[in-house]
């Protein structure tokens, strides 16, 4: 019994701590103080992409360091049909590549509170940008998926 208490403790606290850990721009998730909280003091800032703007430099400051081991992170803003969105990478000191997906309403046009969804990379480079997608996709990904889990919701 106590033993299922205690679980049960720890994961309320670890979900408080997940959503509070998300920043405060909007209720619960902020997407650039998670970049910046994930990559680490010293971690070097590849940019931030307009929706529509050209991707080149940030997609190359992210081939660089991720080639050289560093930790980085980047943001790439995208319009959604209902709702607007945008892509975060990041590269920790630890040397884990995840991208994140920020959604300003997740429910499709209801009101929802925004959401960031991570997804953990694998594979050599563990991320793809336009720059080193083989087909040029205007999209950031993994180049492999290891996990994904809900980082933030508001």
């Amino acid at each position: 019994m106590t033993a299922i208490f205690t679980r049960s403790v720890l994961a309320v606290l670890a979900g408080s701590i997940a959503v509070a850990g998300c920043g405060s721009s909007s209720p619960a998730c902020d997407l650039d103080a998670l970049l910046r909280r994930r990559a680490g003091a010293g971690a070097v800032d590849c940019g931030h992409v307009a929706t529509g703007a050209s991707t080149a430099a940030t997609d190359q400051c992210i081939a660089d360091h991720d080639a050289a081991g560093t930790p980085f992170f980047a943001r790439y803003d995208e319009q959604g049909l209902d709702s607007r969105g945008a892509l975060g990478v990041v590269r920790d000191p630890q040397g884990q590549t995840s991208v994140l997906l920020w959604d300003s309403d997740p429910s499709g046009g209801s009101g929802a509170p925004p959401r960031i969804t991570e997804s953990v990379c694998g594979g050599d480079p563990p991320v793809q940008t336009p720059l080193t997608r083989p087909d040029g996709s205007p999209v950031v990904s993994c180049t492999v998926e290891v996990s994904t889990d809900l980082a933030c919701s508001g």
